[in-house]
């Protein structure tokens, strides 16, 4: 991966940690913020530095909003439109023959879900098969009605138990933070949280400065508290932390 490094950020530094350790892969040693804008925050030997030197960091220096920017002319030119058209089918069946008549019947009722059609194509035993197409066709996963039909489940059950015991964790936890005098978590401040977190296969108990984590306290004796009165919901739910 191309290396990239950041001018510092005053309001949304964690949003630039958080990019330079889970799409970057560094490691945070110093616990760099990332939040002085005269700074620039590189990744060398697999961890966070710091410079003022742009000749220091040997990559391409961007503003974090420029590195968004990039990422959606990137996502613009790598991908097609989410709506598939008409003329998208047509242009599939210039390249491509059916094999045989079943086929063809078997791609007819998949366009007609979408209201499309099939256009005039020559049937041809060497041509594309109903599964060929299906994997062509089902593989753009562009809209939610669409990975629906491909789960085929029932939006309103889907996963509802895993769903209403983290609802039932997240009321329980608001109900901690208001206890405490309506406390919430500043992500963008250096304050140490105390943390309840999922990594590898286990809960674990933490601090954090500003890597946004659901279960969050201001001490270790709220956390601690929290944890031993509801460990068997956390455990029941701890995919979605």
């Amino acid at each position: 991966m191309k290396n990239i490094a950041f001018y510092g950020h005053s309001t949304r530094s964690s949003e630039i940690v958080n990019i330079l350790t889970e799409i970057y892969g560094a490691s945070n040693p110093h616990q760099w913020f990332c939040n002085v804008t005269s700074n620039i925050y590189y990744v060398e030997n697999g961890q966070i530095e710091c410079t003022q030197c742009e000749n220091e960091c040997g990559g391409t220096i961007l503003t974090l909003e420029e590195f968004e920017k990039s990422q959606i002319n990137k996502t613009t030119g790598n991908y097609e439109s989410p709506v598939m058209t008409q003329s998208q089918i047509d242009e599939y069946f210039k390249n491509h023959s059916i094999k045989n008549a079943q086929n063809l019947l078997d791609i007819e009722k998949i366009l007609n879900q979408e209201n499309l059609v099939l256009p005039e194509c020559v049937v041809n035993p060497n041509g594309v098969g109903s599964i060929d197409f299906i994997r062509w066709f089902e593989n753009r996963l562009t809209t939610y009605q669409r990975c629906q039909r491909i789960l085929d489940v029932d939006e309103e059950n889907y996963q509802s138990e895993l769903l209403g015991n983290f609802k039932k964790l997240l009321i329980c936890r608001d109900a901690y933070w208001k206890r405490i005098g309506d406390w919430r978590p500043d992500w963008t401040n250096s304050q140490i949280k105390y943390i309840i977190t999922y990594q590898n296969d286990t809960v674990l108990l933490g601090v954090m400065h500003a890597r946004n984590i659901v279960l969050a306290f201001p001490s270790i004796s709220f956390r601690d508290e929290f944890y031993n009165n509801f460990k068997d919901l956390i455990e029941s739910c701890k995919e979605l932390l």
